[in-house]
């Protein structure tokens, strides 16, 4: 299997799962940016539900404008947001954070897996770089 590709694989089962974890835990966010239980639900349904419509706008986006360009831009929303929500000071900024984690998770994530199933051959190699995704997922599921 083709390294590079390996840690496209697992690059991107991993923004999904750090997304998941990285989130601070409410009582986190009640004691550090004493938002309101108001603006932790909004952070919430920011950062969650939504993701699902934007998957799908980020797989077409892959098949329109490039998948490897669509998945490295999409890395780089989420790592910019991280970094925003992590120096957050106040509430607009977190929840504001939260939504862009969404949207670059949101293209990440099938644009990841476009790459796998277009890179690699039918067979053992595509199987083994299936399995490096889903072992990814999994330890990303269990820290989380």
């Amino acid at each position: 299997m083709n390294p590079i590709n390996a840690e496209t694989a697992a690059a991107g089962e991993l923004t999904r799962q750090c997304r998941m974890a990285a989130g601070p835990t409410q009582e986190e966010l009640s004691e550090n940016a004493e938002l309101s239980v108001r603006a932790r639900q909004r952070n919430a349904l920011t950062s969650c539900p939504a993701d699902t419509s934007r998957v799908l706008l980020g797989g077409r986006a892959g098949d329109l404008l490039g998948r490897r360009k669509m998945f490295i831009t999409g890395l780089g929303v989420f790592t910019a947001a991280s970094l925003a929500g992590g120096l957050a000071t106040s509430q607009a900024w977190l929840i504001a954070a939260r939504a862009a984690q969404g949207v670059g998770a949101a293209v990440v994530a099938p644009t990841a897996l476009a790459l796998i199933t277009t890179t690699f051959p039918e067979g053992k190699p595509r199987n083994q770089a299936m399995g490096v995704y889903a072992a990814m997922s999994a330890a990303g599921g269990a820290s989380a």
